[in-house]
């Protein structure tokens, strides 16, 4: 395979492809439709008999789930299984209540003498840019933001309103259930380079996604995800609940990668705003967007201006907003600018 890869051409983008071919298979295993139904039950089925064939019997009860396949995340068999034969393992849902000098005991009375304890007790989810604290237009936190929308979201999973310049890889709904989130990461990447096109260009110094697009993205977006198996019932780490008592999913993505590619390739422009600052070189502006940490706490993000912001920040010039009208973004902005300073 490895000489093939070397030397055949286009051998390897062929095997890349049927992969994915075959992982974008599985999708349609995660939608609460009827032929999702009858995938999910074809696979339960398989995954059921698989597990206990290779586990021990005392533990079938434990390991064999009964909610529907997908509901939680998908796990493949490295021999864990089998494993489970060794006489000095066992498995056990009886929680640890106390650790003693030389064992453990758990909520039922029983101790278990140990040589070594490691906790795995999991990762947050549905959280992003924990640890480091992003602050925005108007001194708005991203916590701040995301609570107006009862959970974190992005538009095309990467861009937040009131945070311009601001892009995010493997933000919010970026994950999958089904195949690689590389694939997610290299999209966004892509996409963020398009829109910011115009900014590295030198034709534009600012450019943000609009909240009415945000918000009608996102609205979108988890109503998708309510007819999916990620909402169907079981908990798992793909959603939190709002303060409302709802179910929000932060984390998977509920279309194919290859409509998220294609989202990806034809940005909608209309839903951006692209600003400049005449006689400004990009980044000569006052900062509105700042990066706070424990080891640096105020490290400058970017440096941009805003129109309407407080008077912090309205120490040079005005921002602009360009009049595209049926324009490309990245045009020769000078000629377009809308503002009564542009001549």
């Amino acid at each position: 395979m490895q000489w093939l890869f070397g030397h055949v051409p286009g051998f390897m983008a062929l095997v890349r492809f049927v992969v994915f071919c075959a992982a974008e298979h599985d999708l349609r295993g995660f939608f609460m439709t009827k032929a999702g139904a009858r995938y999910r039950a074809r696979r339960e089925a398989q995954t059921a008999s698989y597990m206990r064939k290779m586990a021990p019997e005392k533990y079938h009860g434990l390991l064999v789930p009964e909610f529907e396949l997908g509901c939680k995340r998908r796990i493949f068999d490295p021999g864990y299984l089998r494993a489970l034969h060794e006489p000095n393992v066992t498995l056990t849902d009886d929680p640890i209540v106390e650790v003693l000098p030389h064992a453990v005991r758990t909520k039922s009375g029983v101790t278990t003498e140990t040589d070594v304890i490691v906790l795995a007790t999991g990762y947050a989810t549905n959280q992003f840019l924990s640890g480091i604290q992003v602050v925005g237009r108007e001194g708005v936190t991203l916590d701040q933001h995301w609570r107006s929308f009862d959970g974190p979201e992005a538009y095309n999973c990467c861009a937040l309103s009131e945070f311009p310049n601001f892009f995010m890889i493997l933000g919010p709904n970026t994950a999958t259930g089904h195949t690689s989130t590389i694939m997610g990461i290299e999209n966004a990447i892509n996409y963020s380079l398009r829109v910011l096109k115009p900014v590295l260009d030198g034709d534009a110094t600012v450019v943000e996604i609009k909240r009415e697009a945000e918000e009608r993205y996102s609205k979108q977006l988890q109503q998708h995800l309510q007819k999916t198996v990620w909402l169907a019932g079981c908990r798992s780490w793909y959603t939190k609940e709002t303060p409302d008592g709802r179910k929000w999913n932060a984390m998977t993505y509920p279309h194919s990668q290859g409509h998220y590619w294609y989202k990806c390739l034809f940005p909608v422009y209309r839903d951006w705003s692209y600003t400049v600052c005449p006689g400004v070189p990009v980044g000569g502006c006052h900062d509105i967007l700042t990066l706070e940490t424990s080891d640096d706490p105020q490290r400058r993000a970017l440096a941009v201006p805003a129109q309407g912001t407080d008077d912090r920040h309205l120490a040079g010039p005005p921002c602009l907003s360009p009049g595209w009208g049926s324009r490309s973004p990245w045009g020769d902005v000078a000629s377009v600018w809308a503002g009564p300073s542009a001549a």
